[in-house]
């Protein structure tokens, strides 16, 4: 990345880097410790109310980097939305030096995909439907929607009597993350200890297997009995915690374990089934974009997963934000093949989009966002002949 100051249009390849005042640092989280911290005058100020969860602010600036320098961007033009935007994205600008050392950008264009043959366009190769089932946020252990996971099984196992036309046609389950319940040890905030909570814990300890894992099992189990199931981690299951994640370790589930169709994944996901290509992850990078992001100009989870998909990066935050391990010689998360399905767990609602892939004629990517399973009762089903997506509902009020 190099520039001279002349009046000549020049265009400028480097990687975003978003400044963030609301983003959090050690010296923050250490004053947060001592019960104060300090505002920008320098008066004390109560650390309960500067603590939240969005980073992102109206005066939020951005800059374009490489191993050369940084230069500041500005947009004069209305080009550059800094909020549609995150840490980590690698763009083209197109503008010029400004007196005061900025780069004013008129026009800017993110990186492309690998172009493939026509005949290597993944389709299926059947007119019969198929569908892939995605299920995020089982919570086992929690109080939360307790007999949601059992009732899923027995309808995927068709157990619970409905000639439901979809049942028969699901080839494959994907359990998108936070399987398992994380535990709250501050019982003064745990919306667990009212008297509802207290009355559904007795009927979880009721269940079989009353560890959260061993009631994992069961219903995974359950499942293997009629179709394959992945496995994919989450924030809140046994494995490492930063990206990516590594595959559940087989001998948490020993029932689960003894079926050849059963796969336990990483974090992110990436595979082929019947030749479509399905690429997500539980939800740790999208909630980091979110929250790196204002509304207004990335108003859904459905959005962020756009972003992804149009920049070819599945963590661009990691690791500024996002923890990840360190690479050396290469990006683990960068997207080089435009995927058929992108899915993205623990979401607050169901939302799907189909929108038109980059760099490639007449190809559709498929956007999923699978919602929090023990909060709403709600999955997704992908029909894998014309990537058509609906939710179905397994609420008690449905």
């Amino acid at each position: 990345m190099r520039a001279s100051l002349n009046s000549q249009t020049q265009v400028l390849i480097g990687t975003l880097y978003k400044e963030m005042k609301g983003k959090p640092n050690v010296l923050q989280e250490l004053e947060a410790a001592a019960k104060f911290t300090y505002d920008d005058d320098g008066k004390v100020v109560d650390s309960k109310k500067t603590k939240g969860d969005d980073f992102a602010r109206e005066d939020d600036t951005f800059m374009l980097e490489d191993e050369s320098g940084r230069v500041d961007l500005i947009s004069t033009n209305g080009s550059l939305d800094v909020h549609k935007f995150v840490t980590g994205m690698v763009i083209a600008a197109k503008g010029k030096i400004t007196s005061e050392g900025s780069f004013d950008v008129q026009a800017l264009c993110g990186p492309i995909y690998e172009q493939k043959k026509e005949d290597d366009n993944m389709t299926m190769d059947t007119d019969e439907d198929a569908y892939v089932l995605l299920v995020s946020g089982l919570n086992m252990g929690s109080s939360d929607g307790i007999h949601l996971p059992h009732i899923l099984a027995d309808y995927i196992t068709g157990h619970l009597g409905d000639d439901d036309e979809f049942v028969s046609k699901i080839s494959r389950v994907l359990v998108v993350g936070n399987s398992i319940k994380k535990k709250n040890m501050n019982k003064d905030t745990d919306g667990d200890e009212n008297e509802e909570g207290k009355q559904n814990e007795t009927i979880v300890s009721r269940l079989r297997g009353v560890q959260p894992l061993e009631q994992l099992d069961l219903v995974l189990s359950q499942i293997l009995s009629s179709v394959p199931l992945d496995l994919i981690p989450g924030e809140n299951d046994p494995t490492n915690f930063v990206l990516p994640q590594q595959p559940l370790h087989p001998c948490l589930l020993p029932e689960s374990a003894r079926y050849t169709s059963f796969r336990t994944t990483t974090n992110p996901y990436h595979s082929e089934i019947g030749k479509v290509s399905f690429l997500g992850t539980s939800g740790q990078n999208i909630r980091d974009i979110m929250r790196c992001t204002l509304r207004k100009s990335l108003k859904t989870p459905c959005d962020a997963l756009e972003m992804i998909v149009r920049f070819c990066h599945l963590a661009p935050t990691a690791p500024d934000t996002l923890g990840c391990f360190p690479f050396m010689m290469r990006d683990p998360f960068v997207v080089t093949d435009c995927p058929d399905i992108m899915f993205s767990g623990d979401c607050d609602a169901f939302e799907t989009r189909l929108i038109d892939s980059p760099q490639y004629e007449n190809k559709k990517t498929r956007l999923v966002c699978v919602p929090n399973f023990s909060k709403t009762g709600v999955a997704a089903l992908v029909n894998l002949k014309d990537f058509s997506c609906r939710p179905i509902s397994f609420g008690l009020d449905h």
